[in-house]
This record gives structure tokens, C-alpha cells and sequence, in this order.
């Protein structure tokens, strides 16, 4: 969810301004993760759909990475998938469409009319210009894989023949997303926040899952 990212990213650049005032950073400190308690042993295999479009061969080939991917996710993170999660390899277009779907679904409306109609009050937007219109033209690159909170499931790009280290961080990525919606049923949260009214949690909660995703991808 690219908005959610982006506010997850300016959140965390504000947070290391307003810490370090202007100094600069320490070093990373490398990540540690606990494992008391957690079994080595994965779930079994996720379940994959794969569009007839997609050459075979190479869908073959993803779900063998994408299996492992997981494994390591799940010691990463330490948690198990409570069900083996769902993998979609569909085709470039496709992936573009659902990307474009997810993306305008994560919008809160009422939220960006408000935002629009102060900016072109203050003079900030032309009569023409509205927010959600700018974020979405920031957001036309699909990546190589996402997570659909609808079908519940990691979409990749059929047409990739090998994932290599990008492509490989951007399905952990999605996976991470995937693992924790099965605890903590995020989408699911936000989208009822939203409902009521309660904007500013439901941002809070998305980013705070968004910035969990996005470390273990870096990890």
C-alpha cells in the first residue's frame, strides 16, 4: 500500500530529525531476534494460484523462492503462519491492475476531500488539483509483488524468470504483511477505523505495520 509506505517513511524521517537535532545519526545497531520458544520446523508450503498466462516453467521456479522466502520470514519475524500463506503469480498486467485496485481502496476519502478543499483555501491547489488525484499519480509503479488484503494473498509478477535481491526483499516484504494480517487482522482494523470516523488511528495502525514490514524487508 504505497500511501501507507510513504506516510510510514515521512513518519520515521521525522522522528530521526526531532532526535538527533541535527547531529548525525549513530550506527545501526544490527537487529536481534528472539527465537525462545519458536520451532524451527516451517508450515507447510503456501497455496498458489498461478494464471494459465504465466509460463510454467518459471511459475515452478518462483514458488520454490517464494517457499523459501517464507521459512525465513517466519524466523525472522518469529511467528508462524496460522494458515499457509496464499500466493498468486499472475501476469504484469494483472498485478498492475490489482495494484491500481488496492491502492485506490486505501484512500480515505473523506480524509483527502478535507485535505484538497484547506489546500486550495489557502491557495496551495488549483480549482483543478485534488490530493488524491497527486497520490495516486506518485504510486503508477507496480512492484514486483504485493500483498491483496482482499483475496488475502501475496501477488507476484509471473513474468520475473528469477528473483533476485530486490525482487526477493519486495516478497518478504509482502509476506511480513501477510503474516502479521493473520494475527492482528490489520486490513481489517484500519478499514473500520476508517469507517468510523477515527482517521488519524487508522493511519497510525497501517503505518505502524507498514514500518514493521518494511524493517524486515531492509533485514
Amino acid at each position: 500500500m504505497p500511501i501507507r509506505r510513504l506516510a510510514a517513511g515521512v513518519g520515521a524521517l521525522l522522528l530521526v530529525v526531532a532526535c538527533t537535532g541535527g547531529e548525525p545519526a549513530p550506527p545501526p545497531v544490527p537487529p536481534t531476534t528472539s527465537t525462545i520458544g519458536f520451532a524451527a520446523v516451517s508450515t507447510p508450503p503456501p497455496t498458489v494460484e498461478v494464471d494459465p498466462a504465466v509460463d510454467g516453467a518459471v511459475a515452478e521456479e518462483l514458488v520454490a523462492e517464494i517457499d523459501e522466502l517464507k521459512g525465513e520470514v517466519e524466523t525472522l519475524r518469529g511467528l508462524h503462519f496460522l494458515d499457509p500463506p496464499r500466493v498468486a503469480i499472475v501476469t504484469s498486467d494483472q498485478l498492475a491492475a490489482r495494484h491500481g485496485a488496492i491502492l485506490d481502496a486505501s484512500f480515505d476519502r473523506a480524509g483527502l476531500d478535507l485535505d484538497t478543499r484547506v489546500l486550495r483555501m489557502f491557495g496551495l491547489l488549483g480549482s483543478g488539483e485534488d490530493v488524491r488525484s497527486m497520490l495516486a499519480d506518485l504510486s503508477t509503479e507496480p512492484p514486483t509483488a504485493l500483498y491483496d488484503p482482499v483475496a488475502r494473498a501475496v501477488v507476484v509478477d509471473g513474468s520475473v524468470a528469477e528473483l533476485g535481491p530486490a525482487e526477493r526483499s519486495s516478497v518478504v516484504r509482502e509476506l511480513v504483511e501477510s503474516l502479521v494480517d493473520q494475527y492482528h487482522r490489520v486490513s481489517a482494523r484500519t478499514e473500520t477505523l476508517q469507517d468510523d470516523g477515527r482517521h488519524d488511528e487508522s493511519v497510525a495502525l497501517a503505518a505502524l505495520a507498514e514500518s514493521d514490514a518494511s524493517y524486515f524487508q531492509l533485514v
